[in-house]
C-alpha cells in the first residue's frame, strides 16, 4: 500500500520501465510536485489538523477539537520539537504504514529520515560515555579543589578567632586593671 517501492512495482502500460522509474523516483519526490514552495516551511500540524478534519461550517468535531486543542498546547509548550516529534507526542509512535496527518505513503523514516544503524548508536554511546567520564573528571577535581579552600577558610577563620579572642582578653585586663585605680 503506498510508497514510492510500491509504485515502482507496477509500470503503467504506455510508459518504459525507466521512464516510470524516473517519475516515481524524481518528480513524484520532488518539493516542485508534492507543492512545497522553497523557503517556505511547511504549515503547522495543528493547521494540517484543522484543514483536513473541519466540516463545511468550518468546525471541527468535539473529539476532534479535542485532539487539535492537544496539538496546539504541544507544539506551544515545546516550540523546539519537530512536526514529527508533535504527531509522536500527540498520537503516539509512528513506527507502521503512514505518519497521521502526512498523507498516504508517507513512513516514518520518510519523516524523520532513516533509523541509526547499532554500530552507530554504539559510537554515539561510547562517546557520550566518554563525555561523562571526563564531565566526572572534572568533578572531582572541582570538588578537591573546592574542599583545599574550604580548608583554607577554616583555618584563616580560626587564626582570626583566636586574633580576636587575644585581643578581647587584652582589652578586658586593661579595662580591669583601669578600673582598680579609681
Amino acid at each position: 500500500m503506498g510508497g514510492p517501492e510500491n509504485a515502482l512495482k507496477e509500470t503503467p502500460n504506455d510508459l518504459t520501465p525507466e521512464d516510470w522509474e524516473w517519475l516515481v523516483k524524481e518528480h513524484f519526490s520532488s518539493d516542485k510536485f508534492k507543492g512545497v514552495k522553497e523557503g517556505k516551511d511547511p504549515p503547522p500540524i495543528s493547521a494540517v489538523f484543522k484543514r483536513t478534519r473541519q466540516g463545511k461550517s468550518g468546525k471541527l468535531a468535539e473529539i476532534q477539537a479535542a485532539k487539535y486543542d492537544e496539538i496546539v498546547a504541544v507544539e506551544n509548550d515545546y516550540p523546539s520539537l519537530s512536526t514529527f516529534e508533535v504527531v509522536e507526542k500527540c498520537f503516539g509512535d509512528q513506527d507502521r504504514g503512514s505518519v497521521v496527518c502526512f498523507g498516504s505513503g508517507v513512513r516514518p523514516k520518510d519523516v524523520r529520515g532513516p533509523l541509526p544503524s547499532r554500530f552507530e548508536l554504539t559510537t554515539r554511546l561510547h562517546e557520550k560515555e566518554k563525555e561523562n567520564d571526563d564531565l566526572k573528571k572534572r568533578i572531582d577535581e572541582m570538588e578537591k579543589a573546592h574542599q583545599v579552600e574550604r580548608e583554607a577558610n577554616a583555618r584563616k577563620i580560626n587564626s582570626l578567632d583566636e586574633k580576636l579572642n587575644f585581643l578581647m582578653n587584652a582589652y578586658m585586663q586593661q579595662s580591669n586593671g583601669g578600673d582598680n585605680t579609681n
